[in-house]
């Protein structure tokens, strides 16, 4: 039984700390890198083609916070030597605060133009990790219940959300006329989870008596996680497919004509059926602690005072550990964006991004300017506000060398130069093998411009190439 007490508490506590938002803002603009779809199945990457390098084709890590960032709680002293100032960062947590960490590499990828339709198919490996606290969980752990007489510490929300799972995906844009509509089908295979299914905790300390304290829980946690089996094996846990689930994207992209285009999309929306290696800890009930009794320390009488604490913590929360397969869903994101194209050579956009979190939105927004030099060097800047923080800008460039298209993006150089003053940190890069280019006719209408596209040979030296 107390191994049940510790493995929960384990889990909703501690885990946290060592644990994440996942987003693709600058990627959504960069429509020569193929692995744009990612973000709106319905746009169409410049060339005919891909074949993406494993591993080396898409690598993707994200680091963010809801509201604080590293300075807060590190900070300069009056005598100008760095110290941990726990009073300064709990006046700049929220009520309910979120910290995320992402990382996601493509293991296959490969894309093929025909005729308006436009193919593809990838195979990732995705690991998100999302630990939500309340303010009142450090003030509780800095300032000891003497904050909170005949007050109550609400630790409501408190969770740890991990998992990690591979994703197979298929999906088709189709051109019609003046609007792209795309699709998405995802197979999902679940590798390793915790989820905080329910989490409802509170402590209240009663100054009219000797300070008892009450404490209640709701609590559901479920894992799949095959660590701790005797008989692990990487091999199994890679190919494990037992953990399966389904997912789509749907996008859409209208052009209102050569300068103007709008696109929205939906990504990520999906489960997974977790089947293997299952527990559930339970904990609902609530306990009041009145004190040791130190007389059976002295007497050595009456047996363990901490066992029976624990014995009587046990049945009062009735926690269980029972195995009951689970469902946990996918973060949505949203996307819609439009871009303004002044010249042949750059390109202007604006970015409203969501990713939805335990039934909360969490809004970014994004504009950009695009500078393309004869379709083998584009480089791009953009400025965004990322959970609340307007110190985000971010910066691109994609490099076109032969067949190869090498790329790097990041949305916040804040969070690359100097990450202990930032809230969020990300950097996507990697090398595609990429089939040709593609280049505007010149239309006999205007509204029929984007339907003229036309497949041309690898240009000379000198010639340009959108």
């Amino acid at each position: 039984m107390r191994t049940r007490i510790l493995i929960l508490a384990v889990l909703i506590f501690v885990s946290g700390f060592t644990a994440n938002a996942q987003m693709h803002l600058n990627l959504h603009f960069t429509d020569n890198v193929p692995g744009t779809i990612h973000t709106n199945p319905a746009f169409f990457p410049k060339n005919n083609g891909f074949v993406g390098l494993p591993v080396f084709s898409s690598m993707y890590t994200s680091i963010t916070s809801s509201g604080w960032k590293y300075s807060d709680l590190i900070r300069y002293n009056d005598k100008g030597d760095l110290a941990v100032d726990v009073d300064h960062f709990i006046s700049k947590l929220k009520k309910n605060n979120l910290f995320s960490v992402n990382f996601e590499t493509e293991l296959f990828s490969i894309g093929i133009r025909r005729k308006s339709f436009y193919f593809s198919a990838f195979v990732t490996e995705r690991i998100n990790m999302n630990f939500a606290f309340p303010k009142d969980l450090i003030r509780l752990a800095y300032n000891g219940n003497g904050a909170f007489l005949n007050e109550t510490a609400s630790l409501d929300g408190i969770g740890l959300n991990m998992t990690h799972f591979r994703d197979y995906s298929l999906g088709v844009g189709k051109k019609i006329g003046k609007v792209n509509v795309g699709m998405r089908l995802k197979f999902l295979y679940g590798k390793a989870n915790v989820t905080t299914q329910k989490s409802n905790v509170s402590i209240f300390t009663d100054s009219s008596t000797t300070y008892h304290i009450t404490a209640a829980t709701d609590v559901l946690v479920n894992t799949s996680l095959p660590f701790d089996n005797d008989n692990f094996a990487v091999g199994d846990y890679i190919l494990n497919s037992a953990n399966a689930g389904t997912g789509f994207d749907f996008g859409a992209k209208y052009r209102l004509n050569d300068k103007w285009s709008f696109a929205l999309s939906a990504v990520d929306m999906g489960y997974i059926y977790w089947r293997d290696n299952i527990h559930n800890y339970s904990a609902k009930g609530s306990y009041t602690f009145t004190g040791l009794d130190i007389s059976k320390f002295s007497t050595g009488d009456g047996g363990d005072p901490f066992q029976e604490i624990m014995d009587s913590v046990s049945d009062a929360f009735d926690v269980k550990d029972t195995v009951s397969y689970y469902r946990t869903n996918l973060n949505t994101k949203l996307y819609a964006s439009t871009t303004f194209k002044p010249n042949d050579n750059s390109v202007a956009g604006f970015l409203i991004y969501t990713e939805i979190y335990n039934k909360k939105w969490y809004p970014s927004f994004t504009v950009y300017y695009s500078q393309q030099n004869e379709g083998k060097f584009n480089s791009m800047i953009s400025y965004s506000v990322i959970n609340g923080d307007f110190r985000n800008l971010g910066f691109g460039a994609t490099v076109r060398m032969g067949p190869f298209q090498t790329y790097c993006l990041v949305d916040n150089l804040i969070g690359v130069l100097r990450p202990q003053h930032t809230k969020a940190f990300n950097v996507h890069m990697g090398m595609y093998i990429v089939l040709g280019a593609r280049k505007y006719a010149k239309p006999e209408k205007p509204d029929d411009e984007f339907d003229q596209l036309e497949d041309i040979e690898e240009p000379e030296e000198g010639e340009s190439v959108e």
